[in-house]
């Protein structure tokens, strides 16, 4: 699999942002099935997740930056708690909180009925909701 990213520049004389139509740089992560990415708020990492449950976080520039390993299932969703690490959902309803260098801080485990997650902060503090299909924790 190959991760291409691409700058989002910002016209200032419409409404609307617009892309390159070229990627400034490709990354190739040695494995076929990404399932999952999220670029941090910074800009200066993103992590993807695949198909095997194996996570990494890798500079914009294109290297290595950790891998994260935890999940025995397809990853299905990543946020970032900006400038504090990642949380990464996996399809079994396992959820494990990163730290910004790719350690395990702390580990949920759903059911397998989790389709989501997101991350909210205001003020210093950061809300992580969890989509349980009929409910939300």
């Amino acid at each position: 699999m190959s991760l291409i990213l691409f700058a989002l520049i910002l016209n200032l004389s419409s409404s609307s942002p617009t892309f390159n139509t070229y990627p400034d740089y490709k990354v190739y992560t040695g494995e076929s099935s990404g399932t999952a990415v999220k670029v941090s708020t910074d800009n200066r990492y993103v992590m993807v997740g695949f198909n095997s449950g194996n996570a990494r976080i890798y500079y914009t520039s294109g290297s290595l930056y950790s891998y994260c390993n935890g999940h025995n299932s397809s990853i299905i969703a990543i946020e970032e708690i900006p400038y504090n690490g990642w949380i990464t959902l996996d399809s079994s309803g396992k959820a494990i909180r990163w730290s910004t260098y790719g350690s395990q801080q702390y580990v949920w485990t759903f059911n397998s009925s989790v389709t989501d997650l997101s991350v909210a902060g205001y003020n210093g503090y950061y809300w992580v909701a969890f989509n349980l299909g009929n409910s939300v924790v």
